[in-house]
């Protein structure tokens, strides 16, 4: 396993290689923006730690070199930056997770575990909604006919939710079987790849719905799914007739 970092702290970057390298992991580091962009163009990776704050720019230029070349690659990112409103846009950019520093060393070899076991396994499975096919094994979708460009966590959360189609999912069930046990984040990056993912989708047919439930959390609802009963409009009123 090959995970490429994208770091300017020499200190941290030695470390992780150190640790991680017990694992069986080979670090490549990259100091700088341009470095790390040249590495994902010119090399193949498991996985990839991007920080935000670097010397020549910011993570999410590297990051969005990653997502405009197609890759489906997880990418978490380690950032000093702890605002929810920074972490929904990293998240939006095509992030597989974020993780705020500091953060224990053994958390995050979890985290990156979690992540690259959501980008790589597959059970074999392909489930068929309508125009929408599932392959788990293969981790690919088409929709009606044309293939779906997903990231892992976006393919991961659509699996599942096609897996029990029809049925609602809470956010805590989300987070544990997508997320993983190592996932102590909040629940709102649920919503935030929800979004995501109904946008991969397209608002209309031949797609599946994801619905909200309220107060439990998602269903993806598949074509011959059983619609809850309308609610009756109330009969109108006798005529008042007069004696």
């Amino acid at each position: 396993m090959r995970i490429l970092l994208v770091e300017d702290d020499q200190q941290l970057a030695s470390l992780l290689q150190r640790r991680l390298a017990a694992d069986g992991v080979t670090v490549v580091h990259a100091p700088t923006v341009a470095e790390g962009q040249l590495l994902t163009e010119a090399d193949a990776f498991t996985a990839i730690i991007l920080d935000l704050q670097l010397p020549d720019g910011t993570g999410l230029e590297v990051l969005r070199v990653v997502r405009a070349q197609d890759h489906a690659i997880p990418v978490l990112v380690l950032s000093g930056i702890d605002r929810e409103e920074v972490i929904i846009r990293v998240l939006d950019a095509g992030a597989d997770d974020y993780v705020v520093k500091p953060v224990s060393l053994d958390l995050l070899r979890a985290r990156l575990r979690a992540l690259v076991r959501r980008g790589t396994a597959g059970v074999g499975a392909v489930t068929r909604l309508g125009a929408l096919v599932v392959d788990a094994g293969r981790r690919q979708v088409w929709l009606d006919g044309r293939p779906l460009a997903l990231t892992p966590l976006e393919f991961s959360l659509l699996s599942h939710l096609s897996a029990h189609a029809d049925v609602p999912q809470s956010r805590e069930t989300l987070l544990r079987d997508v997320w993983g046990q190592g996932y102590h984040g909040g629940s709102n990056v649920v919503d935030v790849t929800i979004m995501r993912l109904r946008q991969r989708l397209g608002p209309e047919p031949p797609a599946p719905t994801i619905e909200t439930v309220r107060g439990v959390g998602y269903r993806l609802r598949s074509p011959d799914g059983d619609r809850p009963p309308a609610e009756a409009e109330p009969a109108p009123p006798a005529p008042m007739t007069t004696a």
